[in-house]
């Protein structure tokens, strides 16, 4: 039994990804590493297609119908690979041009999965109501449930990790829900209202003192914090392209560092040299 990460993508190059790519090899992980990509670029699926035949443990799967978008559409695409691959113990499922690995996740993983916490979801370090983007899109989104979810945590939907089985039916209720409102992109909405409700007791709610993952959009992004800096409940340290937590213990996964000018280009710098001029996105 091994473990893999998914990342799913369109229209991203090899140089996008260079960092995530490199971090997971730099941390250790032996597992496979799933690429999902969207598209019908016969020039750039050959690239990856290239890529993927000089390397052993990864394995591509290419998708040429979107039935909603990519930001939905990945969930469905990988609940069908998991569901026919049983030989799989752990899943990261990954935003991988916002993703780097800092430590090992499958031993991080091994070490907080107990009893029925099977699924491990990663803190935005804010309310619903405090943060801007996510109380609209909640709002707008699933009105019904608004309400209920006002006063709750944001976990990240481009940050879960946990056992293969209960993942993947995860990933085909987040796709189902997304598809059923009008709103574009409802997937991180659909996700939050999963796991407080059918797949609640499931789940490991972590935050940056855990160790599990940095959400750098809404701790460490200067306009964000500039809108709602006062209500975020707790905080990383970001130094030399690495974040940590108050410990000053290596948090497992860094997400969406091209949101923080300056500790973006030290975070390429760690994971490829080559690419240290790359501006803020």
């Amino acid at each position: 039994m091994k473990d893999i990460i998914i990342g799913a993508f369109e229209k991203y190059s090899q140089i996008d990804l260079n960092p995530w790519m490199n971090s997971i090899e730099k941390c250790g992980f032996d597992g496979d590493v799933l690429l999902i990509v969207y598209g019908r670029d016969e020039s750039y699926l050959k690239s990856w297609s290239e890529l993927v035949s000089e390397k052993p443990n990864y394995i591509l799967i290419t998708v040429d119908t979107i039935i909603k978008n990519v930001v939905c559409d990945r969930f469905l695409s990988a609940h069908k690979f998991l569901s026919k691959n049983e030989k799989y113990d752990y899943v990261f499922f990954t935003d991988p041009k916002e993703i780097v690995f800092q430590t090992n996740p499958s031993e991080f993983i091994r070490k907080k999965i107990k009893n029925q916490n099977k699924i491990i979801c990663g803190s935005e370090s804010v309310l619903y109501k405090d943060e801007t983007w996510g109380n609209v899109n909640m709002l707008n989104s699933y009105k019904e449930y608004y309400e209920y979810m006002k006063d709750k945590v944001i976990y990240n939907a481009g940050s879960i990790s946990g056992e293969r089985k209960i993942v993947s039916e995860l990933f085909s209720d987040i796709f189902k829900l997304s598809i059923k409102t009008h709103v574009w992109n409802p997937d991180q909405a659909a996700f939050n209202i999963l796991i407080q409700t059918k797949y609640k007791n499931n789940c490991h709610f972590s935050g940056i003192e855990d160790g599990y993952a940095v959400q750098c959009g809404t701790v460490a992004n200067p306009y964000r914090l500039f809108e709602y800096g006062d209500k975020i409940l707790e905080f990383p340290i970001l130094e030399n392209g690495i974040a940590y937590n108050s410990k000053k213990e290596k948090v497992c996964i860094l997400h969406q560092y091209p949101k923080v000018p300056t500790f973006h280009e030290e975070v390429i710098k760690n994971y490829n040299e080559n690419l240290y001029w790359l501006s803020v996105e």
